[in-house]
């Protein structure tokens, strides 16, 4: 879910383990961690690998009552620190910063998603989402100065946020599709809440291809991955993990607006707190899972690889 452009944030990452346990997968007390390196990122350098947990970041959404019981979200994530199960890291060493600043680079995420069994806004609704009806691509904005927009609402359906590739030079990390996911409104206090895990396929050099664990998938979900590689970047675990997805717990009512009428009825979500983090690929029997979110998306090809 949704926010404003933020330089720094402390965020909580309890909703991890509900996300692992989706998959049947125990949380067993830490986050697992991965490696990134700064340096790979074109135009920075003199950072060294640094080991984490998970990303954090504030986001905005525009949210449609599209059905009687269908809402689609469509939004951005600001990403705007990295952290090692609750130490935080800074910008200094690695890299990664809302600025502008020199040798610092943004990263942010742009999602769709469709969630079902949930006919409005506000306390105790909540609903489902299928595999491949939550989707997101993540980008590294080299000189972190990006223009983020906020959504609003209006009589015609509201507007979504959008993110301004001012430097035209951004890059596509990965491509993110949901394998099991919720969203809603907690009981009682009406807060916006959202949690998937997906198949995380990041992208390896070559345009319309990338890695889902150690398989190599081209077309399909990988679709939108460019000629960066990003295995440069995110260099261990070899193979990769998946991505968990979820807002942060410290959301209210109050970052939700009121809702337009439409049609269709819409509303906005911002600021709301989200933290990304991994989690192993299963081996072999789950990855069927992960092939059928994948599928979804369209046109889809599966062979191994070991990455090297």
């Amino acid at each position: 879910m949704l926010g404003q452009k933020v330089k720094h944030a402390v965020l909580g990452s309890a909703a991890a383990g509900a996300l692992l346990m989706g998959l049947g997968m125990s949380p067993a007390g830490a986050v697992p961690v991965f490696t990134i390196t700064p340096d790979a990122i074109p135009g920075i350098t003199g950072y060294t690998p640094q080991t984490e947990s998970d990303i954090l970041g504030s986001s905005d959404a525009l949210i449609q009552q599209t059905g009687a019981a269908t809402q689609f979200e469509q939004g951005w994530v600001q990403l705007v620190n990295y952290t090692n199960n609750g130490a935080g890291s800074t910008f200094l060493t690695t890299g990664l910063f809302s600025g502008p600043l020199a040798d610092t680079y943004g990263m942010y995420a742009k999602f769709t998603a469709t969630v079902t069994g949930i006919t409005g806004f506000g306390a105790n609704q909540s609903g489902t989402i299928a595999p491949g009806g939550f989707h997101f691509s993540l980008f590294a904005d080299i000189g972190d100065n990006d223009v983020f927009t906020a959504g609003a609402t209006s009589a015609s359906g509201g507007t979504a946020p959008t993110v301004t590739d001012t430097g035209g030079n951004d890059i596509v990390l990965g491509e993110a599709t949901s394998v099991v996911g919720s969203a809603g409104f907690q009981p009682g206090t009406g807060a916006p809440i959202f949690a998937a895990t997906s198949a995380f396929v990041f992208c390896d050099g070559v345009a319309n291809q990338g890695l889902l664990g150690a398989t190599l998938v081209t077309g399909g979900a990988a679709t939108g991955c460019g000629t960066f590689d990003a295995t440069k970047y995110f260099t261990a675990p070899v193979p990769f993990f998946n991505i968990n997805f979820a807002s942060a717990t410290s959301g209210s009512a109050s970052n939700i607006s009121a809702v337009n009428g439409g049609p269709p009825p819409n509303a906005t979500l911002n600021g709301i707190g989200i933290d990304l983090n991994f989690a192993s690929v299963p081996e072999p029997g789950t990855l069927g899972m992960f092939g059928f979110a994948l599928m979804a998306l369209g046109g889809l090809g599966f062979r191994r690889r070991v990455r090297t």
